[in-house]
């Protein structure tokens, strides 16, 4: 009994923390637009720098790249004039795909990982369940990846299921299966990776 409930624990403050890191994150990429907001109208100078990339006007302000779509602001930490699809290896679904769905997550990297909730983490139905990428095989689904080792995350099959994936790998790369989304990097690669990713799903990069 003892090791049952010190697993269900530790499964359950995981996923606080993952969930404390993208509203951390959330909290603070908004703190800076409103404070940038508030600089510009002020007339200060230094304190952000804006530019048109693609048709989309960009501002710069304590270490990221922000930008309007409709009704949301979105943020990232590389930037976009740096990025230029070189990671995608597959066309990657846009944000209507995402619309008001669930997202599931199985991430190695907490702030890769806080970069898409923070963004696409806007429009979905809920992101607060990590899960493994699957696919049916003869009537049963069967993980794509080794990623629970513990059994207890559910498989979720990419033909019908959102799922984001963030592994930390040699080769940077995205690549879309159905509606998994597999996003690869080494530790200095992986949030500029996750920020094409983001720009690819925003329609801002092709």
């Amino acid at each position: 009994m003892r090791k049952i409930i010190a697993k269900d624990n530790s499964k359950r403050n995981k996923k606080l923390v993952v969930l404390s890191s993208i509203l951390l994150v959330t909290i603070m990429l908004f703190s800076t637009i409103g404070y940038s907001f508030l600089s510009m109208d002020r007339g200060s100078e230094g304190e952000s720098s804006s530019f048109i990339y693609r048709g989309f006007s960009f501002f710069e302000n304590n270490g990221y790249f922000f930008t309007r779509i409709g009704d949301y602001d979105f943020a990232i930490r590389t930037d976009p004039r740096d990025l230029s699809s070189n990671f995608s290896k597959t066309p990657i679904k846009t944000l209507d795909n995402y619309q008001q769905v669930p997202l599931y997550y199985n991430s190695e990297h907490n702030e890769a990982l806080a970069e898409v909730g923070s963004n696409i983490g806007q429009v979905v139905l809920r992101m607060n369940n990590e899960a493994c990428p699957g696919e049916e095989n003869n009537g049963t689904i069967i993980p794509l990846i080794s990623c629970d080792v513990g059994g207890d995350l559910p498989v979720k099959d990419c033909a019908t299921n959102n799922v984001v994936i963030i592994e930390i790998k040699d080769e940077s790369s995205i690549t879309q299966k159905d509606n998994c989304v597999f996003i690869s990097g080494n530790s200095d690669e992986i949030l500029a990776v996750t920020d094409e990713f983001v720009l690819k799903v925003l329609g801002i990069l092709a």
